[in-house]
């Protein structure tokens, strides 16, 4: 008899396939910078599969309605239903702040270097102007809770540092790169460690 399926075993199958794709890299690809790159269009992928088909997972570069331009994003998640792209190459899309939901950054190998690297470079798409809500804005979901800002987050492949140390650095990250209020855009960052379930 077929083992019921419920919402968590579909989530831990999926993580698990992911992990296994990761695994392969890791094994058979030794350059970082391609292994990188490798992971990069592994995980756009899977996002462009399990997310809700309103958004869209790809990479390359964010402007904002002053004409600001972020340097090359490793993962933009942003909002295809309400979106033009100004730019579409596979990876060189130009995408409207306005749009963009989220930033991941993916580290081959994650250490307190890559990590501030990370942080910096989320830090670029959250200075630019993100416009308020407006009326013809269509809510992502039923929930009451909205947000414009840009959610940021830092992907390690794997690490050679203590994951205790990493929330270290993280937490002294936050403090350094925590955004005061700005009339031009509502920003803020924080880092949280996951890992996925093997």
């Amino acid at each position: 008899m077929t083992e019921k399926s419920t919402i968590a075993g579909l989530i831990s199958k999926a993580s698990k396939k992911l992990r296994d794709e990761f695994e392969h890299i890791r094994e058979t690809n030794s350059h970082n910078g391609e292994k990188g790159t490798e992971v990069q269009n592994v995980l756009k992928e899977f996002l462009n599969i399990q997310l809700p088909q309103r958004f869209r997972a790809t990479s390359g570069f964010v402007i904002d309605i002053e004409n600001q331009m972020s340097d090359h994003q490793d993962v933009i998640i942003y909002d295809a239903m309400s979106s033009a792209v100004f730019r579409y190459e596979k990876e060189n899309q130009i995408v409207p702040s306005d749009a963009v939901a989220a930033i991941i950054e993916v580290k081959s190998v994650l250490n307190k270097a890559e990590l501030e690297d990370a942080f910096s470079k989320i830090e670029e798409v959250k200075k630019l102007r993100k416009r308020p809500l407006g009326e013809m804005d269509q809510k992502p979901t039923a929930s009451e809770m909205t947000t414009t800002a840009t959610l940021g987050v830092e992907f390690g492949f794997e690490t050679n540092t203590k994951l205790d140390t990493l929330a270290a650095h993280c937490a002294e990250l936050n403090e350094k790169f925590r955004y005061r209020p700005s009339p031009r855009s509502n920003r803020h960052s924080e880092c949280r460690r996951y890992k996925l379930r093997s």
